[in-house]
């Protein structure tokens, strides 16, 4: 029950915070392609971001790409841009009185099942909670 009133405050805190949200914290050192493709990630993360497209922007190949992000940033590309995706998701419902469905959507998630799970695994709640926390 602590943890879980842990967690519950956590989350809380970050979609009430109106500060930025950090779920994608990066080392201060990164390669000069690999920062780029970080904030690019970051500045548009509803777009589709397969490796091949992320290995464009990086200019690594796809095989370089996967093995050096995750050895930079402790997770694969496919994570960081799910983090980055409940990032402006959490920034969306804290913005207005918007439905969990179209925020899902409105984030880059192909479903909103996709963004609960997503959310349960990142922050540690469920939606219908984090509706209970921020009203």
């Amino acid at each position: 029950p602590r943890l879980f009133g842990a967690l519950q405050m956590i989350a809380a805190t970050t979609v009430n915070c109106s500060e930025k949200m950090v779920l994608t914290a990066t080392p201060v050192e990164l390669a000069e392609g690999l920062k780029g493709l970080v904030e690019a990630v970051r500045s548009d993360p509803v777009k589709d971001w397969s490796l091949k497209v992320a290995a464009q922007v990086a200019g690594y190949s796809q095989y370089h790409l996967s093995r050096t992000f995750r050895n930079e940033l402790g997770y694969g590309l496919p994570e960081f841009v799910e983090r980055c995706r409940v990032e402006l998701a959490l920034k969306q419902i804290n913005s207005g009185n918007r439905d969990f469905n179209e925020v899902a959507i409105a984030s880059g998630f192909a479903t909103p099942s996709a963004f609960r799970e997503a959310l349960k695994k990142i922050v540690g709640v469920l939606p219908s909670e984090l509706r209970r926390m921020t009203y």
